[in-house]
């Protein structure tokens, strides 16, 4: 797999992430910090089928032996173009992760990275047609989602679900500092 933010290339084929000096911040937390950091292990934990309701959820989750969460948008779509798509631990704790489609025709692709030690996390979900790539502004934010979470909830404020699918990877990673 390979992940870009800005079009620059953070985990490439080698299942590497080179020389990133403060990625993100939220809060005066990095999210990833200086150095060389090595993907040790990545497993698909599930999917969230997101092709009906307003709600979708993937549950009986144990995150206690990973670093991060990679969530992998998966042409989304809901049913309104107002809707705006949002993703938490419970259906009170969720937070918005992208701007609304727009358009109807339109569909969420992407990732959202979740440091599960702080929750500290960042997103590139695109909007646009199926298979057309559509710069995403990049959002970051702080959510309840952590180690001790047991269920991911992926939320459309207008309209259903009605197409798409969210993979959920759970990511030990090694920092090697520089």
């Amino acid at each position: 797999m390979v992940y870009q933010i800005a079009g620059t290339t953070v985990i490439n084929d080698s299942r590497q992430l080179t020389n990133i000096v403060g990625l993100s911040t939220v809060g005066g937390q990095s999210i990833i910090g200086s150095g060389n950091i090595v993907v040790d292990d990545t497993t698909l934990l599930g999917s969230i089928t997101t092709t009906s309701g307003s709600s979708a959820s993937l549950g009986s989750l144990t995150l206690t032996n990973y670093d991060f969460l990679v969530l992998h948008f998966r042409n989304v779509s809901g049913s309104s173009a107002t809707g705006v798509l949002g993703i938490g631990p419970s259906l009170v704790q969720i937070q918005n992760v992208a701007d609304s489609l727009s358009n109807i025709a339109f569909v969420y692709f992407g990732q959202m990275i979740i440091q599960l030690g702080t929750g500290a996390w960042f997103a590139g979900i695109g909007r646009g047609t199926a298979g057309t790539a559509v710069v995403a502004t990049p959002w970051v934010g702080q959510t309840a989602i952590t180690t001790s979470t047991t269920s991911i909830f992926a939320f459309i404020s207008s309209g259903n679900f009605d197409a798409g699918s969210i993979a959920v990877y759970g990511v030990k990673m090694n920092l090697q500092n520089s």
